[in-house]
């Protein structure tokens, strides 16, 4: 099993449900050295949020427990727009993040 880090429309159970086609809950979890901006996407005109390294700052968020074929729905659902990280949350947790994909 893997673990996903959402701050974002993700971190809504509800959408994240409708992606994978099961409920999962969210644990509270911060990742150090990124920020966070609500527009920070732009597609066909609508604004989404992301994120991008900032040393100084963290972001709020949640950890869900996904299986690793859920990921790949997940992937589907971001359409290219956010790519996949992994990265090391505050509570020592290893995830993957969706991140923009201009951002490194």
């Amino acid at each position: 099993m893997d673990h996903l880090f959402a701050y974002g429309t993700l971190a809504d159970p509800e959408v994240l449900k409708k992606i994978i086609g099961r409920a999962v809950a969210p644990t509270p979890d911060k990742l150090h050295g990124y920020q966070y901006k609500d527009t920070m996407v732009v597609v066909d005109g609508e604004f989404y949020p992301g994120i991008e390294e900032c040393e100084e700052l963290s972001v709020d968020g949640v950890v869900y427990d996904i299986y690793q074929e859920e990921l790949s729905l997940i992937d589907q659902y971001e359409g290219g727009i956010y790519k996949r990280k992994r990265v090391r949350l505050e509570s020592n947790i290893d995830a993957f993040v969706y991140i923009p994909d201009h951002i490194d």
